[in-house]
């Protein structure tokens, strides 16, 4: 035990041994070195670690002791950071279970957040190599691979363990659009290249954090470097969807033209944040859409059908119910999106109308019901009418509708 006590402290140095050797000492106090001695010292261990002369395990406790105790220092926290990322890969490679390696990857997640906070993390710091002092950073690169790897773990686990952490699932903006914003947004993009049909894991995540950014007008600022990051992201996922979701991909366009607007000069067809690819990318979706179908909506208005059902075919015995209950709710919705809710009404009554020429008007009352209630229940809503709100009550007589029973005349 003693002489691989003494092989250890050998690959940590002095400062990191004495982080480890002295839990109770805070930082500042006398002898506890978060400069350049520590630096030093963790990157010391870091070769002993991956030239296979110290063990990643054995080492663990030094690293995270370095970032506890020296909060303020770049390295201690990038390099905590990547040995809980490393333990974690290779505990996937052990076939661990899905909590031992997400244990992992929220401690490194941790020190990921910490560090992004850093306001100095570009700092140099001064560290002995043998007997000349050399001024070392953390290079950029490392600093952004680094988050960019913490964020794809984190999305790799909701994907294949079903393991979502709260950072990804948060329905909370981010208080400012920082730094760490963009690399975020960027880990997500890069994600998604690499797992093209799980766009819809990795979207909502990254319009929310950049949800904190406006659209600034300088070209480098941070937050137009974020906006046109996800600007890119939306585009590709409608690129990847429009034929098998045009309606999603429809909308995707709409926020993607939207961004297009904000940082095109009169007279531009593209610039810095708007590139030449993407006006081509954002042509070929268009092409692909299919054309809306426009649908007169007041109150004097014939009933036109918003879908592929023609409004005259919904209650005949050959047509397909579920393109006929999708047509219904696109009418809905068509109608809601002129006029609110009293489109609403509206529509429901030309339908309840329709029926007189039913064959079976008490099954064709039913189909609007159910047509109605997936409608009341989010189905087939725009953007515009996702927050329109209608009572059940309002339909609930649809449901089992009869016919009045007939009167003998006098």
């Amino acid at each position: 035990m003693l002489m691989r006590r003494t092989a250890i402290v050998g690959a940590l140095g002095l400062a990191m041994a004495m982080i480890v050797a002295t839990p109770a000492q805070a930082e500042g106090e006398a002898g506890l070195d978060c400069g350049g001695g520590l630096v030093g010292s963790v990157l010391q261990a870091v070769k002993g670690v991956r030239s296979g002369q110290a063990s990643l395990d054995d080492l663990l406790p030094a690293f995270d002791g370095a970032a506890t105790r020296c909060p303020g220092n770049a390295y201690a926290l990038h390099y905590a950071t990547v040995a809980h990322l490393t333990k974690a890969q290779n505990l996937s490679a052990a076939q661990a279970g899905a909590d031992a390696i997400m244990s992992e990857i929220d401690k490194a997640f941790g020190f990921s957040q910490a560090f992004w906070v850093l306001e100095d993390r570009d700092r140099k710091y001064t560290v002995a190599q043998g007997d000349v002092p050399v001024d070392m950073s953390l290079s950029y690169n490392e600093q952004s691979d680094l988050r960019e790897s913490v964020i794809s773990a984190l999305l790799d686990m909701q994907l294949r363990a079903g393991k979502t952490h709260p950072y990804l699932s948060s329905d909370t903006a981010p208080e400012s659009c920082g730094d760490v914003a963009l690399q975020d947004v960027s880990a997500a993009a890069s994600w998604f290249n690499q797992n093209r049909r799980y766009g819809h894991v990795v979207l909502p995540f990254a319009e929310r954090i950049a949800s904190a950014c406006p659209n600034a007008e300088a070209a480098t600022s941070t937050p137009r470097l974020v906006r046109r990051s996800l600007a890119n992201l939306q585009l590709s996922r409608a690129s990847d969807i429009v034929e098998e979701d045009p309606d999603t991909a429809r909308d995707l366009v709409e926020k993607v033209k939207a961004y297009r607007d904000s940082v095109l000069e009169p007279g531009e067809t593209s610039n810095t944040s708007w590139s030449n690819h993407s006006v081509i990318i954002l042509e070929g979706v268009e092409a692909k859409l299919p054309q809306p179908i426009v649908v007169p909506t007041e109150t004097t208005d014939p009933l036109v059908s918003g879908g592929l059902v023609p409004a005259e075919d919904w209650f005949s015995p050959a047509a397909d119910e579920a393109q006929v209950m999708e047509s219904m709710g696109r009418t809905f919705d068509a109608y809601v999106s002129a006029r609110g809710s009293p489109g609403f009404y509206s529509v429901l009554g030309k339908m309840f109308g329709a029926t007189v020429h039913a064959p079976d008007r008490k099954a064709a009352c039913n189909l609007i019901y159910r047509a109605a209630s997936a409608y009341q229940q989010g189905k087939w809503r725009s953007a515009e009418t996702a927050d329109e709100a209608f009572p059940a009550s309002t339909i609930a007589w649809l449901e089992n509708w009869e016919p009045a029973p007939a009167t003998d005349s006098q």
